[in-house]
């Protein structure tokens, strides 16, 4: 490491490449300002969402060997698992998994979406809209509620995982009326607990005003601080909470 000349770097891609490579790039100047945590994580957010879906002129004429359409599937059943974990599941090897993965790539169906928790970061392999519009095409059902992103998901499972814990029954996708639905609904005797997800690439008003005139407690997730300090002025009235990944521990406190 030591011995790498000014402007070059060492890169390594283990979901992709197998061996390490050396890339060159030119100097880049230095600014004497303080870029914020906010400006960074806004210009994160922008790319990490930017969803690639690259138009392929001959999609109908793609063909889809058996693995790929197994990896699709396990993309819809499992969508937030690891890559490893997806591999593992699957009884794959790396070798197996990155030939079926990188097909996938160079169709258009696939991209890695970054979920941030609050210990790290963690990339979820997800469908494109070419990916879904593909396994509906070849007569594949997709569950309703799923096209939300990993980020959403992710946060849906573990919220899900913890009212679990507590003893409350879990469903997804519960209607509350004029076509509209709840992310989770939680029941536990005669209490009953609504939760609306937020990631900010949603009307997020509009899912606040949803529930206005619902009975039972509302508690919304907002995924990141920066978007709740947006929106939180919004929830007005009784039984109105909201939480973020950093506050998710006093989740607990709002069951009781």
């Amino acid at each position: 490491m030591p011995r790498i000349p000014l402007g070059q770097a060492i890169v390594r891609l283990p979901d992709r490449y197998y061996s390490p490579f050396l890339i060159t790039f030119p100097p880049q100047p230095l600014k004497n300002t303080i870029v914020p945590d906010g400006v960074v994580r806004k210009r994160w957010e922008l790319q990490a969402h930017a969803a690639p879906d690259p138009a392929t002129p001959d999609d109908e004429a793609v063909q889809l060997g058996e693995k790929e359409t197994t990896l699709l599937l396990d993309i819809v059943v499992q969508p937030i698992s690891t890559i490893t974990a997806r591999y593992y599941r699957l009884g794959w090897n790396p070798k197996t998994g990155n030939d079926a993965k990188d097909a996938l790539f160079q169709h258009g169906l696939v991209y890695f979406d970054g979920v941030v928790t609050p210990t790290g970061r963690i990339k979820i392999l997800s469908l494109t809209k070419k990916g879904r519009e593909r396994l509906q095409r070849d007569r594949h059902t997709l569950p309703a509620g799923r096209s939300s992103g990993a980020t959403h998901e992710y946060w849906r499972h573990m919220i899900k995982e913890r009212l679990s814990a507590q003893g409350y029954t879990v469903t997804e996708e519960h209607a509350i009326g004029d076509g509209r639905a709840a992310d989770l609904r939680a029941t536990k005797g005669q209490h009953e607990i609504f939760l609306e997800i937020e990631t900010g690439n949603s009307d997020i008003a509009s899912n606040i005003a949803k529930y206005n005139g619902l009975k039972g407690a509302v508690v919304f997730f907002f995924t990141t601080n920066a978007l709740a300090q947006q929106h939180v002025a919004r929830l007005t009235g009784e039984h109105r909470w909201w939480l973020t990944p950093t506050s998710m521990h006093h989740l607990d406190e709002l069951l009781e």
